[in-house]
Order: C-alpha cells, then structure tokens, then sequence
C-alpha cells in the first residue's frame, strides 16, 4: 500500500477537455472522467438538458502525488473561477 492525493474536480462538461489537459501538463500519469452528473449546490440543481442541447457536469478524478497535486489545483484554480466548479484534494491509501 501507499498513500497519495485523490483529486475531485467536478466542471461543466465543456471544460474537461481543459482540466484533463491540465492535469496532463501537470505530470498526471493518469484520470477518469465521470460524464453526466446531476448535483445541487451554490448554483442551483446542474443537468444534462435534453431539449436545450445544455451540457451536464462531469468529475474528472485523478490520484496522483503531492506535487502534481499541487500544481494541478492551482492550474484548475482559475477555470473554476471563470466557469464554476470545486476540487477537492484528499489523501488517499493505493491497495494493488
């Protein structure tokens, strides 16, 4: 087992293309995208809209370590600010 950091970043859809890229730069070696969440919070009930063609929200979901860690988040930081969207970095335990 060993411990790392479990990053959360939960983006409009139209924005995974650049968190994914980020993460990349930032020397992630790996991510899964979760597409099509439905959530409430600040912003009020987030969907997918199938009349208005809306795009839904996504998690992007990367464990990594604390370097990458550290300069994704303050990456990602202004795309959250731009577009909405949290992250959230916890530490985590990779059983194999």
């Amino acid at each position: 087992m060993q411990t790392a950091k479990r990053l959360e970043i939960i983006v409009n859809e139209i924005d995974v293309e650049s968190v994914t890229r980020i993460l990349q730069e930032s020397g992630a070696r790996g991510y899964t995208v979760f597409p099509g969440l439905v959530g409430w919070g600040d912003r009020g009930l987030q969907q997918r809209e199938a009349v208005t063609g809306t795009t839904g929200t996504a998690c992007v979901f990367c464990i990594c370590d604390d370097v990458v860690a550290h300069v994704a988040s303050d990456r990602i930081r202004p795309v959250l600010r731009l577009r909405g969207g949290v992250c959230s970095v916890s530490e985590t335990t990779i059983i194999r």
